[in-house]
């Protein structure tokens, strides 16, 4: 039946989402955060394509008939929706993964910054007090 065809595309559509969130993490787990752009470009197209399925798997489920709803046919149903939570639960324990990568990259690089922050501040401060000790002035003139 055409409604049982389109949930399992839709499950190896949510497969190919969750290889492209095991490659990234793969990749950012080795510290490598360069990949984001395009993990994130896969990640809505497949969310489009997501959409898509249950658009039309909706608009199939309202045309079957009483006779066409079958007990086998529910069950069937209800043997991929198993499935489909199954990969959602792994797709969101993957991204709680994913999510602790970039908030390490994002610690690391706020203290990278602070720490050249501080260093600026520093030679201002050096700057500043040698000139006013030495008792010369800043030619204004370049």
């Amino acid at each position: 039946m055409d409604v049982l065809k389109l949930l399992q595309s839709k499950n190896r559509c949510l497969q190919k989402f969750l290889k492209c969130s095991e490659d990234f993490l793969a990749f950012s787990e080795s510290g490598d955060l360069t990949y984001i752009h395009k993990f994130q470009k896969q990640r809505n197209s497949i969310v489009k394509a997501l959409l898509l399925y249950d658009i039309k798997i909706s608009e199939i489920v309202k045309t079957l008939s009483e006779n066409q709803k079958t007990t086998s046919l529910i069950d069937s149903i209800k043997k991929i929706l198993i499935d489909k939570e199954d990969l959602v639960q792994t797709i969101l324990i993957t991204d709680q993964r994913i999510i602790v990568q970039i908030e390490k990259e994002k610690s690391r690089l706020l203290k990278e910054l602070s720490t050249s922050d501080k260093s600026s501040q520093q030679v201002k401060k050096f700057r500043s007090k040698w000139i006013s000790e030495s008792g010369e002035k800043l030619d204004g003139k370049l």
